[in-house]
């Protein structure tokens, strides 16, 4: 086994230095865009909070809370990522909680948490088992087949509720993180669907086969649940420790691509797990392993200057912060208004402008591509800006669905992340 894991991490060295050699992409040296530039911060964050207050609870109970990305004119739930995203949303909260504790907040996240057992257990079932969604606050109506994306949103929201929600939330959590943990190990590190079977995405562990951004979801999971007291709980630990010691080569290695062809989803849940196996390893030697991931994760999106992986960069490291004027940039120029409204854009019209800033429209992979990522209010809205390809041009050509909205949450995430480092005041 340790000799196929050496050869996978000399094969991604390989492919990562033919994506250093044969990178299209310039620096981010663009001048800032703004459509609204007086708009502060603050003004921003408040106008997105209300917004996902008001407009975004898929469902809603005096106790329990599940969280929508997005809307539709027609009222018809998506589930396929409620859980994911529920996930995400409620670390957000919590993370606000974490600076500017509020009765309303503490309500909003102690409901959350309600939300999420929602997404760990049909109605009728004893144990826990993450489905994607649900369509009613009993259970009864839920789609089954959790993927591994599933399973990032959902954990990052458990370790919010450890890290940073209020007392009420972390006994939610703890309850949260060893349902799923458990669920892991009684079907070989698999997520299930109600019949027992293996979901489509949902084998986390493969023997030769496994890869690193699976394993690192799964270790995540398995370290959240040992580490919910202030000892190692050794039914999680102990096959947390194992997986470490079998696969621990591959480790860094998450996020695997060849020149164009990539996947831009797997670089943001790449940094999300490293990120939070880096603070929950208190083992030296393991958890420079995740340290060296996390840094590899943020050496690939630099020159985008995501504010989301950057956030979740240096909230672990002590490093000099040269880049994050860049990734401010690119939060302040999303706009409230355009993020909600899914319509046809068409950058390309304008490429005359573009090149007189600095920006270059190219092929790559079959794709219209910039050298430099455009303002985010000039692109097509996204559930989740960051985990979609920061060189976009045009987006929705001739595919306008109309009448659909997408949630503030990519900028809040961020917006609070950047707080709580220091980098926003």
């Amino acid at each position: 086994m340790w000799l196929i894991n050496y050869l996978k991490v000399g094969l991604v060295k390989l492919a990562d230095l033919y994506n250093r050699l044969f990178d299209p992409f310039d620096e981010f040296t663009r001048p800032a865009c703004f459509k609204t530039p007086t708009e502060a911060f603050q003004s921003k964050e408040e106008r997105f909070f209300k917004d996902l207050v008001d407009n975004f609870k898929a469902l809603e109970s005096p106790t329990t809370i599940v969280w929508n990305y997005k809307k539709t004119a027609d009222g018809v739930l998506d589930l396929g990522d409620q859980a994911l995203w529920h996930g995400v949303t409620t670390y957000m909260l919590c993370l606000k909680y974490s600076q500017q504790p509020t009765n309303q907040l503490e309500d909003l996240i102690v409901r959350s948490a309600h939300g999420m057992f929602l997404h760990q257990r049909a109605y009728w079932e004893p144990r826990a088992r993450l489905v994607r969604g649900v369509g009613d606050v009993l259970g009864r109506e839920y789609k089954d087949d959790a993927s591994n994306d599933t399973l990032t949103g959902h954990v990052l929201g458990i370790y919010g509720l450890l890290k940073y929600g209020p007392v009420e939330s972390r006994q939610l959590g703890v309850q949260l993180a060893r349902g799923i943990a458990d669920s892991l190990i009684d079907h070989n590190f698999c997520l299930t669907n109600v019949d027992g079977s293996v979901t489509r995405f949902g084998k986390l562990v493969n023997s030769y086969l496994t890869d690193a951004m699976n394993l690192g979801i799964c270790l995540v999971t398995l370290k959240l649940a040992s580490s919910t007291w202030n000892y190692l709980l050794p039914e999680f630990e102990q096959p947390y420790q194992d997986l470490v010691k079998k696969y621990k080569p591959i480790l860094p290695y998450a996020h695997v691509t060849l020149g164009s062809l990539r996947h831009d989803y797997d670089a943001h849940r790449a940094a999300i797990v490293y990120s939070l196996l880096a603070d929950l390893e208190k083992d030296h030697d393991t958890g420079k392993y995740y340290i060296s991931g996390l840094m590899r994760s943020w050496k690939r999106e630099r020159k985008s200057r995501n504010p989301w992986i950057y956030y979740l960069m240096r909230r672990m490291m002590l490093m000099d912060p040269t880049d994050w004027q860049g990734c401010l940039i690119r939060l302040a120029e999303m706009e409230v208004e355009e993020k909600s409204n899914v319509q046809e854009r068409k950058n390309s019209i304008d490429e005359a402008f573009w090149k007189e800033h600095g920006v270059k429209f190219f092929q790559y992979g079959g794709n219209l591509r910039a050298s430099q990522p455009l303002p985010l209010w000039k692109i097509g809205s996204q559930d989740f800006f960051w985990q979609r390809c920061q060189y976009s041009v045009d987006d929705w050509i001739g595919g306008n669905p109309g009448g659909q909205w997408h949630n503030g949450l990519d900028f809040l995430v961020c917006y609070w992340g950047m707080k709580s480092i220091k980098v926003l005041p």
